[in-house]
């Protein structure tokens, strides 16, 4: 997948490749085509509690709370940009601290629910007939963006073959993240904006109030989460956390099948429900 207009890409590989019969590939990814979609979008899901461990820390206790922000910081490192064929770590371009996926650890109940769930969930919202192409969301990432965190426009590489897209599930922290501004979009904080062919979405991907104003109905074993999903090749920007702390997990959205990959089509409108 290309870098953005910016020239920046999330740093990953774009070494994946799938060799294709492009008439026989192309009949079957139309027919794996099931409605017009989106490119972008983000929702809401109630997903099992998850536990989270890392490597070197042991168990992280979620919500995360501001001494886990410390611990989880002294465990990651800067995350880093593509920018051509280099990768770079500029904090005018990104902000963010990140933890290799070989180094967390998930409770089977949430890894399972986000793999196989919301990457058809995902991939249903963006479009495509995700069981017919095998979707799965792999598990790339975490993320953390404190105050002043941001990531300026940019498109995410293919890391691995059979990989279209980007999922992004947000953990819940004690202290939430928000901007002060009075607008919903704004007010998030730390929001997705995403783009395609010059049609802009906002994709919200938490809650203003952080995680405690939805707790109340809601059963122990299970967690209201907010989820992201776009396009490859669509153009992404974290917009700047203003105060708190945005803590996501970071997921590959990959096609298991054999085929062309599916992208975000011109026309195509970004839901930010």
């Amino acid at each position: 997948m290309a870098s953005s207009s910016h020239g920046y890409d999330d740093g990953g590989s774009d070494d994946a490749s799938v060799q294709l019969n492009p008439r026989q590939e192309v009949k079957r990814f139309i027919r794996n085509v099931e409605t017009p979609g989106t490119f972008a979008f983000g929702s809401s899901l109630l997903a099992p509690s998850p536990k989270l461990t890392v490597q070197g820390l042991g168990s992280i206790s979620l919500p995360l709370s501001n001494e886990h922000v410390g611990a989880l910081r002294g465990a990651a490192e800067r995350a880093p940009f593509g920018h051509g064929t280099e990768t770079k770590v500029d904090e005018s371009v990104r902000r963010a601290w990140q933890i290799d996926a070989s180094l967390l650890g998930l409770s089977n109940e949430f890894a399972q629910a986000v793999g196989k769930k919301y990457a058809l969930h995902a991939a249903g919202k963006l479009g495509l007939r995700a069981k017919a192409l095998g979707v799965e969301a792999r598990l790339y990432k975490l993320v953390m963006y404190e105050s002043g965190g941001h990531f300026r426009p940019h498109k995410d590489t293919e890391k691995e073959a059979g990989m279209f897209g980007t999922l992004v599930v947000q953990l819940p922290t004690a202290a939430g993240h928000k901007d002060p501004d009075g607008s919903y979009a704004r007010r998030l904080g730390g929001g997705v904006a995403a783009a395609v062919a010059g049609t802009a979405a906002g994709v919200p991907t938490a809650a203003a109030d952080g995680v405690a104003g939805g707790m109340a109905s809601t059963p122990p074993s299970s967690l209201p989460v907010r989820c992201a999903a776009f396009y490859g090749d669509c153009e992404h920007e974290l917009q700047t956390v203003t105060s708190g702390v945005r803590l996501c997990l970071l997921y590959n959205l990959v096609r298991t099948t054999p085929g062309p990959q599916p992208v975000g089509a011109v026309g195509q409108s970004g839901s930010a429900a």
